[in-house]
């Protein structure tokens, strides 16, 4: 009787044992699967406010006769000669300041440019898992329309912000999707060679001219600069500091963060000297 009790408590034990590794399993699975899940939903958002701004947009630009009239100064919202605008604010996009055409929006910048004649309204849109830049056709040239998004840069324009001075601290997004921060005050070149981020953004310390006063330039001076012309970018190059924005993997790999001094066997080794560390957005 005793064995039997004995091989009754030690199966009940195994029984136990497993159903808890089994129950483990599945709950780790589970969880696996709900987040990828929760994953997949807030991709699936994304994806469907673009495709509310890209219906909103395709109907903007098929109006007979339709042009930007006007973008504001923080591209934060632009005005077609129907009388529409469209804002971003909020994380939305509003049509005239208060029809809600598009939620879950983390930034929205619009721009415009010109090609062959035709008038193009910019749009370079982040969300929570993506940035997309958007590109639409004025004056009924509906079959041109395309949506460009992340490496597909090839016949984007100028960055939006380039040839501009911002006013406070703004993130700045090249053709590739890459973003820094230009400090106020700054004015960002429009040379196209020196609008890439990986390539060393370069922007200008231009001064805001004041009354009276013939140092620096104002906003409307500092649009009419043409970039193209060598001789007028040089006299601007040996008026104004320039500074050049180049992105760094690990900070502690600065040259300034490297100690040259150590040798063995005739090599120069680095030795980290700042050992700085990036607790998210804070150092």
């Amino acid at each position: 009787m005793k064995d039997q009790r004995g091989i009754t408590l030690m199966s009940l034990m195994i029984y136990i044992i497993v159903t808890i590794l089994v129950i483990a399993t599945l709950t780790t699975i589970m969880s696996y699967f709900s987040k990828n899940l929760t994953e997949i939903i807030g991709q699936d958002d994304s994806i469907i406010e673009i495709d509310k701004i890209n219906i909103s947009f395709l109907k903007e630009v098929k109006k007979t006769n339709n042009s930007i009239t006007a973008i504001s100064d923080d591209m934060s919202t632009i005005i077609f000669t129907t009388g529409n605008s469209y804002t971003f604010k909020n994380n939305g996009i509003y049509l005239n300041d208060n029809i809600q055409i598009a939620e879950k929006i983390k930034n929205c910048k619009f721009g415009q440019a010109q090609e062959n004649g035709k008038e193009i309204a910019q749009l370079i849109i982040e969300t929570k898992n993506k940035t997309y830049i958007k590109e639409f056709v004025l004056s009924n040239q509906i079959e041109n329309n395309r949506g460009l998004e992340e490496t597909d840069y090839t016949s984007l324009r100028l960055p939006l912000l380039a040839g501009k001075r911002v006013e406070k601290n703004t993130d700045y997004v090249d053709n590739r999707g890459k973003v820094a921060i230009v400090p106020a005050g700054f004015t960002i070149s429009k040379i196209e060679s020196e609008t890439s981020i990986n390539g060393g953004l370069v922007i200008y310390d231009i001064p805001t001219k004041k009354a009276g006063k013939d140092e620096g330039m104002t906003d409307e001076e500092i649009a009419k600069i043409d970039w193209a012309n060598a001789d007028e970018v040089l006299k601007l190059q040996k008026t104004y500091s320039q500074f050049v924005w180049i992105p760094v993997d690990d900070i502690n790999d600065m040259f300034m963060c490297q100690n040259k001094g150590s040798t063995v066997d005739k090599k120069i080794y680095d030795i980290e000297t700042c050992a700085i560390v990036l607790d998210e957005t804070e150092l």
